[in-house]
């Protein structure tokens, strides 16, 4: 979440794909590891962490932090993939993001999306939806 890669990668980028103004967009956050089992490892402790924390956590980066009330398993679109809804108030207004976590060799992909703009407005809720297509087109340029 927040666009951060998972662990420690050999490498790493962020790309957005955007659905327009006022609408949610997804972040995906590509990382390689170095063995190809530390990306399983640490997508097997996401697997074990999503449920854990159920009830809620903050996610820290750098100086700044977001506190998430609750946290739910859902099924991914994708073969294998750690998947979850989060839900987080701001100036009291709830926002769900979803995140889905895929590992293709030693390459983990994180799809976080969000409705930043609803976020920002705070007056109105939103409920980010995981783009099928977008984890779709990224997953099979991981496969090549």
């Amino acid at each position: 979440m927040n666009q951060l890669p998972l662990g420690e990668p050999q490498a790493d980028l962020v790309r957005s794909a955007g659905a327009g103004y006022g609408k949610e967009s997804t972040y995906i956050t590509l990382a390689s590891y170095e063995p190809a089992a530390k990306a399983e490892s640490l997508l097997a402790g996401l697997a074990k962490a999503v449920p854990e924390c159920g009830g809620g956590f903050t996610a820290k980066a750098g100086k700044n932090s977001t506190a998430y009330e609750s946290v739910t398993a859902e099924k991914g679109t994708a073969s294998g993939a750690v998947a979850f809804r989060s839900t987080m108030t701001f100036r009291g207004v709830t926002h769900t993001l979803r995140t889905e976590a895929v590992r293709d060799g030693d390459v983990l992909a994180v799809y976080f999306s969000v409705n930043g703009f609803a976020i920002a407005d705070s007056t109105r809720p939103s409920d980010a939806k995981m783009p099928a297509n977008v984890v779709k087109a990224q997953n099979s340029k991981l496969a090549q």
